[in-house]
């Protein structure tokens, strides 16, 4: 039975509602008071419905849906705002107007303000928003929460264009940041840019957090002070004042890599951190001390880079029994008739399914949260996972570890289902050029231009010859998918400046929105993990830049990918010789 507004307040004290606790630990104390009660009476549900908001998570720069449910899982969530009846925002409105200023109070107000329709009562409710917000301090040590309730504030403020309450938040902020730790600093920082708040303070913020960086802090601490502070910096002589700041973040790294000799590997990335930041300095601006370190920094991270391969370890796991898979692999090759064996072998073996990959990552979830740097054999750092820009919406580090486990897997498929069968293959059946042709010809997604140099390196893979099949189907493939990408009408070149166009390579072709579409998810997965960089077997730019030895270029990676261009090749074909061979029995059911 559902309980009216005024039934819900009159059952809750009113002066226990509102504490110094967080909104998580609010969260908690409400469904705890809940489920003291009876679970029909009004007192149950009104803390209930205070629970549900506290839990809510707020992002204070997404205007659209600002709350995100706390734990989704299974197909459920906790409440969302649009989840409460309006007995429930009928409550919070009785009861926002008895408390205090609070965290709680803000976010029922809030809540009103999401859900109001009628844009007299959604000002109010603005305005009042503001007004909560603005009474609560954020010293000394202010929680994400808190700060992304400033931000959402911040932004109601500007986009009612509450110029009393966009004063009052800056002074609030500036409080906490003038007289804060520094960590406060910085994140206060971070909320008034996010919230475009500079207003004539923008010199004073860079400064501040200038000075704080030359405390006693830690390295990472220093140098996110000092990464904002250049944020901060603005006008035409921005460059020349963040220069300073930008030598300093060299110069933490440059001392944290001297302090890591225990370390060379940890030595090598903080080297490369200083290499980054003193090359961010316009040369113009540089002191002589940058220009010296630019000119050394390279040779120090190959040394670094060199001696950290000494300290790697390797880790091994138990070993596994191929030999079923082996044993299946070539009683298919002994199949009688050719097309059918082939058909047999590629659907024992299909593809790894994009969703697949992203649950295989989900089983090292610890690793993916680590962040992890790519070294190859020659010392070079290829990939951090620190890096923010995501891959078809996965993070790096997860996406890193999904390419890590299809790459075990394509060394599984490769040793014990790929090279056993295609030895058998090719001593019972006596391919030509010209067989390979044929396979090719009923291929869409080979352009006809290069059909021939397509079943060209088929061939070359099918003896055994996998280097040579490599180095013509690594770039023949980038051709595929160009073909594939401009007959959807997706626009591949870049027009530069000067008016002349460029092809770009495989990776950033795949890195186009339409990939996916054009290509199907599990076949762009596939070639991005073999194919693409920078890390995974990164065949196409390996192959096209000469990075490849002799061991590799007729590895795994490199069978996997013959193997993976026979399987597009020979489906479509197939398909075209079943379908003539359903129509040849149809002629003859015609002709009896």
């Amino acid at each position: 039975m559902t309980k009216t507004a005024r039934e819900m307040f009159a059952a809750i004290d009113v002066d226990a509602i509102v504490g110094d606790d967080t909104l998580i630990d609010a969260h908690s104390r409400f469904q705890a008071l809940a489920d003291d009660l009876d679970s029909e009476s009004a007192g149950a549900h009104a803390y209930r419905s205070l629970s549900a908001i506290a839990g809510m998570m707020l992002d204070g720069s997404d205007w659209d849906s600002p709350y995100t449910p706390l734990m989704s899982l299974g197909g459920k969530r906790t409440a969302l705002p649009d989840d409460l009846d309006n007995e429930a925002l009928e409550f919070f409105g009785l009861l926002l107007e008895e408390v205090p200023p609070s965290v709680l109070a803000a976010r029922m107000c809030d809540i009103l303000l999401v859900r109001e329709s009628d844009r007299g009562r959604r000002f109010s409710l603005a305005k009042q928003h503001a007004e909560i917000v603005a009474a609560l301090s954020l010293l000394p040590d202010p929680d994400d929460q808190l700060m992304q309730m400033w931000i959402r504030a911040a932004e109601i403020a500007g986009r009612y264009r509450l110029n009393d309450g966009v004063q009052a938040l800056t002074a609030r902020a500036l409080e906490a940041f003038r007289g804060g730790k520094p960590i406060a600093a910085w994140h206060v920082a971070q909320a008034m840019r996010r919230a475009r708040y500079f207003n004539g303070h923008s010199a004073e913020i860079a400064d501040r957090l200038d000075a704080l960086a030359s405390a006693e802090l830690t390295a990472h601490a220093k140098v996110q002070l000092l990464e904002e502070s250049i944020r901060w910096r603005r006008g035409n002589d921005a460059d020349a004042l963040a220069a300073p700041s930008r030598e300093a973040i060299g110069d933490t790294w440059w001392q944290e890599a001297k302090r890591r000799r225990d370390s060379s590997l940890v030595a090598r990335n903080f080297l490369g951190n200083a290499y980054s930041s003193y090359r961010e300095v316009p040369r113009h601006l540089r002191s002589e001390r940058t220009r010296k370190r630019v000119r050394k920094l390279p040779r120090l991270i190959r040394v670094a880079g060199e001696r950290a391969l000494g300290e790697m370890q390797k880790v091994r796991s138990g070993p596994i029994d191929l030999s079923p898979i082996v044993e299946q692999a070539e009683a298919i090759a002994n199949d009688t008739d050719l097309i059918r064996g082939l058909a047999r072998w590629f659907s024992a073996a299909p593809l790894q399914t994009f969703e697949d990959a992203l649950q295989s990552s989900n089983q090292t979830g610890l690793l993916n949260i680590v962040p992890s740097s790519t070294i190859t054999d020659d010392a070079r750092k290829v990939h951090s996972t620190d890096e923010d820009r995501l891959r078809s919406g996965v993070d790096p580090s997860r996406w890193a570890q999904m390419v890590k486990n299809h790459s075990l897997h394509v060394a599984a498929i490769a040793t014990a289902h790929i090279r056993p069968a295609v030895m058998q293959f090719s001593t019972n059946y006596r391919l030509d050029i010209r067989d390979f042709e044929v396979i090719v010809s009923a291929s869409g997604f080979v352009p006809a231009d290069r059909k021939s140099l397509y079943a060209r390196g088929l061939h070359h893979g099918y003896y055994g010859r996998v280097t040579e099949s490599l180095f013509i189907l690594a770039p023949t493939i980038e051709a595929c998918v160009r073909g594939a990408l401009q007959a959807s009408g997706v626009e591949t070149r870049n027009l530069k400046t000067n008016d002349t166009e460029m092809e770009p390579g495989l990776s950033a072709l795949m890195e186009l929105p339409e990939a996916n579409e054009v290509l199907g998810e599990d076949l762009a997965w596939n070639i991005r993990a073999l194919f693409c960089g920078p890390t995974g077997p990164n065949l196409r730019n390996r192959v096209a830049h000469g990075l490849l030895d002799e061991a590799e270029s007729g590895g795994d990676a490199a069978l996997y990918a013959w193997w993976m261009a026979f399987l597009l090749a020979f489906t479509p074909y197939y398909h075209a010789v079943r379908a003539e061979s359903t129509d040849d029995v149809d002629r003859m059911d015609d002709e009896s």
